[in-house]
């Protein structure tokens, strides 16, 4: 058997495990681009037959986020009126976007210029004198202001000032509720975000849980060690900040959740190479409830290099043969500068003693002439897609290890200059990556630590060979400023899909996708610095970009060429030239030549927003990102390169923390507003609009996994707009539903206004300018289903009289989860609670009945008390797949059982058969339906996948009995 005929290199689940079901901020640059895997795993017979099924994997668990699916904190009456104040006065292509933790706004801005005009106040006091005036919209104080910290304040190229307030209690931060704004530098206000909490304070300020025991819990929860090691050292401040001779740290800070704030522990654990989680703990409970793994990777000297990859049919002499370049170096004892600082990590310790430096050949001269293999067939080496190492070989990679430094390393400088020069401007005041920052701005100490053939010898049953984790993919991990980022290049090998034996690290195009991390990781984060794109949305953005910013280069200097045909491929070398995504970056929609396939269930031709999690059968970064990445392509094709490179940066500039795809959007257009007095904005709004991404296009938030797609440009109101309103009442009581949100899909986040509302104590609910358009009008209320209609509005005044239904199984509502059969991957966003939680895009996700890895083989049951007794009149039940499965996970069978008091339990519904996915199908109960206190729900079959069994709602549909 050859190496690697395991399967295709792609995240995967194996028995018992959920990888990936949602997103890390691990910035690979794995592998989604070909075929269906095969299922086996290479025989361990020789040294040659080393499995390649896990060698792409994104090892570690993924981003987790207590608060996804909780209910929105409530906003009162007063707030909500000066709210639409402020939206009707931003007009109609005004944002404001409120979090659903604080019920503060999380960005404030207009889309078709700023929220004031030029000032010669400094911009400190613009912010705060903006906000200060708008107190009631923002649903502050100004005790709450008196809270806020001036922590940053970073000038880019253009001037513009972006400035980030901590929020803090009592010495302690907020970990991610801060507030910020960005200045241009004549003194206009582009925008307010960040979504600070109101009246903070927390229940109390002692932590029953010490810094040790955060530490462990944070690494038991991912199957780490629980060991911290000895305190090293502990700082008396209010944050208590504790160092552990594992290296690991803890401190105290606040955590914003729904009615206020919690006491928790942030904690940085690094567990492997490829996995460093960044981590809040309950400093009460010792519940972990925040997760993400932060891993994404002097003199003049000479080196031999090519500028793309080692092919002899490169455009522009990018190729082969090697030649001369220069790049800075600080001795001839070591690749290390004031960029960066490269040597092979072939055991995968991250750490260089003086064994692992390559030296310089000759007085700084690095010529390493590189070894290739372009003969044999079975490892598909050629002349234009050479070998650099055999698969069947041990340590053959040994022969190009120094070369293969050199080359990352004249990359890393490379691209660092790139980055650094306009348009772009990633300077030292932005967080690059420097050992000395000359200007004084920023934070130095932080070069790239690259790591070549990373972990090329860690095959313990055969030494000399990497094992499954250090195969087909590359990562970079990027801590705030100050702390170097690491960059890990693996081994490329995988036959079966006819790529060629090859190292990462030769081809351009990878190294430049992994540094954009870093780039993306400085410039869109948190206020304590570390980087803000976990969440489904915006771990895909992040994909784009650095696929979208590698490309661009390597288009610019003629390495690939931009032809009439979509043939601008990411990760072409390693690949064999197939490219290493679904379809090249160039796609444009509508043209589905044969290079644009499209994928999965989305269709041929370039991809738009509405193909969001359907590229290859799921939400996933990297397809997922392909979105935004052909979307940039497009952008850059209508307005060219440098104007591109320039809005795309300062977007990210003016991005919240974990954005959506419309957040992206939004940042762009306002980033045009500053750099080009808004030359662009019609034509960047047809460039969104023909991707899915139009005006009425929407995404509750950076997490939204089912967005909606649009396609128009911005309408024109009042002449074309209307005032809907109505009143909201219980289908079942006819009484009146308080504090329900009704609005409309793509713009319940705050795009174009204020499209939504809040019903008062009459349940009576009004929305003003609404453009005429046809929508779907969106019901959600606590306790109660959600609900969607199909809406035309075309009149001035239009009266839509709705109803809701009450759902006596919503822990909205006061039903209460008191009971479930194991396993339980609420860590993975699809815990049993999933199923409860009034919502159809998320849902319970547990093992199939013949599946025992967690233990328990046989049925899955959930156990729900109910928030008062009800004579039950129907069940609705939801099912497709969810946590990332496929619809062959959904569940198929189930039983319903109710529980009177303290009598027995009596089976209600008995289903057997297969029935829609996706929506409400109802059941009449056959029994137990008075006076019903508890309710047991039993999966017992799904549609034929082996390891999971999913479903998405149960509801209780009923009367008080």
């Amino acid at each position: 058997m050859v190496p690697g005929s395991g399967s295709h290199p792609t995240i995967r689940r194996t028995s018992g495990t959920r990888l990936a079901a949602t997103v890390t901020v691990l910035a690979t640059i794995a592998l989604f681009a070909l075929g269906t895997p095969a299922s086996g795993e290479g025989s361990a017979q020789s040294p040659g037959a080393l499995s390649a099924r896990a060698t792409n994997t994104m090892k570690g668990r993924p981003f987790y986020d207590s608060r996804e699916g909780a209910a929105a904190v409530r906003v009162f009456e007063q707030v909500a009126a000066a709210r639409a104040s402020l939206a009707r006065s931003l007009g109609p292509q005004g944002v404001i976007d409120v979090s659903p933790v604080t019920g503060t706004p999380r960005v404030v801005a207009r889309l078709d210029g700023f929220l004031t005009g030029p000032s010669e106040a400094g911009p400190e006091g613009i912010v705060l004198a903006y906000v200060r005036s708008h107190l009631s919209a923002f649903g502050l104080s100004n005790a709450d202001l008196a809270s806020l910290t001036l922590v940053k304040d970073y000038v880019d190229i253009l001037g513009t000032h972006h400035l980030v307030w901590q929020q803090r209690y009592r010495g302690v931060p907020v970990f991610d509720n801060d507030l910020r704004a960005s200045v241009t530098k004549d003194g206009r206000l582009i925008n307010v975000m960040g979504a600070p909490i109101h009246a903070l304070a927390p229940r109390t300020m002692a932590a029953r849980v010490g810094a040790a025991a955060a530490v462990s819990a944070a690494r038991r929860s991912v199957g780490a060690d629980p060991a911290s090691g000895r305190v090293v050292r502990t700082q008396h401040g209010a944050q208590r900040t504790t160092s552990f001779s594992s290296g690991d740290t803890a401190e105290l800070v606040l955590f914003g959740r729904s009615g206020g704030a919690a006491l928790a522990w942030k904690v940085l654990t690094k567990t492997s190479s490829t996995e460093e989680y960044l981590s809040i703990v309950d400093a009460l409970t010792g519940r972990v409830l925040w997760r993400t793994n932060i891993v994404k990777s002097d003199s003049t000297a000479t080196g031999s290099v090519w500028d793309y990859y080692p092919g002899d049919n490169v455009p522009n002499n990018g190729g082969m043969p090697q030649h001369d370049a220069q790049f800075p170096v600080a001795s001839d004892l070591a690749l290390s500068g004031n960029n960066a600082h490269v040597f092979p990590d072939v055991n995968d310790d991250d750490t260089p003693d003086p064994s692992d430096e390559v030296a310089s050949s000759a007085p700084l001269v690095w010529n390493f002439p590189v070894v290739t293999n372009t003969v044999t067939p079975s490892q598909h080496c050629s002349t234009a897609f050479p070998c650099t190492w055999d698969l069947l070989i041990a340590y053959s990679w040994q022969a190009n290890m120094a070369q293969n430094a050199t080359q990352v390393y004249y990359f890393l400088n490379h691209f660092h200059d790139h980055l650094l020069a306009d348009p772009i401007g990633f300077t030292e005041a932005a967080g690059n990556f420097q050992v000395v920052n000359s200007t004084g701005l920023g934070l130095g100490g932080d070069p790239v630590m690259g790591n070549t053939d990373d972990g090329a010898n860690t095959n313990r049953r055969y030494p000399g060979f990497p094992d499954d984790y250090h195969f087909n993919n590359a990562n970079m991990s990027t801590p705030p400023d100050g702390q170097a980022p690491t960059m890990q290049m693996y081994l490329f090998a995988w036959p079966q899909a006819g790529w060629e034996t090859a190292n990462g690290g030769d081809d351009g195009g990878i190294v430049f996708h992994e540094y954009t991390h870093g780039l993306s990781n400085r410039l869109v984060t948190f206020a304590d610095g570390y980087g803000a794109l976990s969440s489904a949305q915006a771990g895909a953005l992040g994909e784009a970009w650095s696929d979208w910013y590698a490309t661009d280069l390597l288009v610019n200097e003629g390495f690939i060429v931009d032809g009439s045909a979509a043939d601008v491929r990411v990760g072409d070398y390693v690949t064999h030239g197939q490219g290493i995504r679904t379809e090249p970056l160039d796609c444009q929609v509508g043209i589905g030549d044969g290079a644009c396939p499209g994928s999965g269930s989305a269709g041929t031709g370039g991809y738009t927003y509405g193909d969001f999690g359907k590229i290859i059968g799921g939400p996933e970064v990297h397809a997922d990102g392909e979105i935004w990445g052909q979307t940039l392509w497009d952008l850059r094709r209508t307005l060219g390169s440098s104007k591109a490179e320039m809005l795309i940066t300062r977007g990210m500039e003016l991005s919240p923390p974990e954005p959506s795809f419309l957040d992206a959007r939004n940042a762009i257009i306002q980033a045009d507003n500053v750099a080009y007095g808004g030359a662009d904005v019609n034509a960047l709004w047809a460039i969104f609009a023909h991707r899915g991404m139009g005006y009425f296009a929407s995404a509750i938030d950076g997490g939204d996994v089912h967005p909606v797609q649009d396609f128009s440009m911005p309408p024109t109101c009042p002449t074309d707009c209307a005032t809907v309103d109505g009143t909201l009442t219980d289908s079942l009581t006819g009484d009146p539903i308080q504090g329900a949100l009704v609005g409309f899909a793509g713009h319940m986040s705050g795009l174009a206004g204020d499209l939504s509302a809040t019903t008062d104590a009459s349940g009576h609910y009004s929305i003003a300018d609404v453009p005429f358009h046809d929508y779907r009008l969106v019901v959600r209320a606590a306790g109660y289903e959600p609900r969607v209609l199909a809406k035309t509005i075309g009149q001035a005044a239009q009266t839509i009289d709705l109803t809701a239904t009450r759902d006596w199984a919503a822990t909205s509502g006061g039903a209460t989860l008191k009971g479930f059969t194991r396993p339980n991957y609420t860590a993975y966003g699809c815990g049993p609670s999933g199923a409860l939680d009034a919502s159809l895009s998320t849902g319970w996700g547990s093992d199939s009945v013949n599946n025992r890895s967690s233990g328990v083989g046989g049925p899955r049951s959930i156990t729900v008390k109910l928030p008062a007794k009800v004579d039950i009149t129907r069940f609705a039940v939801a099912s497709n797949g969810t946590c990332g499965d496929g619809p062959d996970a959904a569940m198929k069978g189930f039983t319903i059982q109710t529980k009177s008091g303290t009598h027995r339990w009596v089976t209600a519904v008995v289903n057997t058969t297969s029935f829609a996915l996706g929506r409400f199908v109802v059941f009449k109960p056959q029994a137990g339906t008075e006076n019903v206190t508890m309710i047991r729900f039993t999966m017992t079959s799904n549609r034929g996948n082996p390891l999971f069994m999913d479903m998405l709602e149960v509801s209780v549909r009923g009367r008080p009995a």
